[in-house]
């Protein structure tokens, strides 16, 4: 099964991993740990603008900023540098969610009549 893809909204939280540029240019960042992150904006290329806070909780903003879909990183060393990630519990309930509707896609039964069959109709008379 494949990984589900959320769809970013404003005030959606998600993780940023600053770039090695980011950390020695004003981002406070302790070692192999995300920043949080609010989506401000989502843009039409489906890069996002986000408000982050740094691990001394001074907020930077940051524009088009890749939104990385799919597995969430664990550490710093195994995500993108500078993007932003779903939280490990967003992605699980995004895949809980995408199991139980494909669960339930091949159970789920129609009451409609084939096209050729006409609908059964009640005539009543009226009372003289």
């Amino acid at each position: 099964m494949e990984t589900p893809t959320i769809t970013p909204t404003i005030g959606r939280k998600v993780w940023y991993w600053p770039s090695d540029y980011q950390r020695r240019t004003g981002l406070t960042v302790a070692d192999g740990q995300p920043c949080d992150a609010t989506v401000v904006h989502v843009r039409a290329d489906g890069r996002v603008n986000l408000r982050v806070t740094d691990h001394i909780g001074n907020t930077h903003p940051l524009t088009g900023i890749e939104l990385v879909q799919g597995a969430t990183p664990a550490h710093a060393e195994e995500a993108p540098e500078g993007c932003a990630t779903w939280m490990p519990y967003q992605a699980k309930q995004a895949a809980q969610v995408q199991t139980y509707v494909v669960a339930l896609e091949p159970a789920q039964t129609t009451d409609t009549q084939p096209a050729d069959e006409a609908p059964a109709t009640t005539e009543t008379t009226p009372k003289e």
